[in-house]
């Protein structure tokens, strides 16, 4: 099956900040719980092998939309745990979308997020069957992301999965 580029995208997260003066603004955030994405407008309900995953490098690029033209900042360290794949990173306050995302989540606003992360394979479950991933029995039907590849993280308004958390992180100074 040929797919579009945005049928990798699943949006996902929770998002705190901390500010101070002079020093860099940093974010944590909850990117995939590695729970179903219930409505994919291709996939219809999916899951991403998060144990499969392959993360690399942790200097990701961090986006708003998954627009690449919008650079937001960059990761500086991606681990995967029981709650999922959570990031940490710095807001670049040198583009505008860096500035108006960190000054969005100054005031309150509840980001959410998306990652791009295309699959080597698609498992198909069917109906009924069920299966456990990432720590959770699930039931067909259901497509499998196996060995994708995590490429960027996202800020966005509206992720598909509300059952995220974040947390502050301590500045750094530059």
């Amino acid at each position: 099956m040929k797919a579009p580029k945005k049928a990798f995208y699943f949006s996902d997260l929770g998002v705190t900040f901390f500010r101070e003066n002079n020093e860099l603004k940093t974010f944590s955030i909850l990117a995939n719980t590695g729970q179903v994405i219930p409505n994919h407008y291709l996939y219809g309900p999916l899951v991403i092998d998060l144990e499969s995953l392959s993360v690399g490098s942790q200097k990701k690029p961090v986006l708003f939309n998954n627009d690449p033209n919008r650079i937001v900042g960059y990761t500086t360290k991606i681990t995967k745990d029981e709650k999922g794949l959570i990031a940490e990173g710095v807001f670049s306050l040198a583009s505008d979308d860096g500035k108006y995302v960190y000054d969005l989540a100054d005031e309150g606003f509840p980001w959410q997020a998306s990652i791009y992360a295309p699959p080597l394979s698609i498992e198909k479950i069917a109906e009924g069957v069920e299966v456990k991933i990432n720590g959770h029995k699930l039931k067909g039907p259901l497509s499998v992301f196996r060995n994708a590849r995590l490429r960027e993280i996202s800020f966005c308004v509206l992720g598909a999965d509300e059952d995220t958390s974040a947390k502050s992180l301590k500045e750094v100074k530059k």
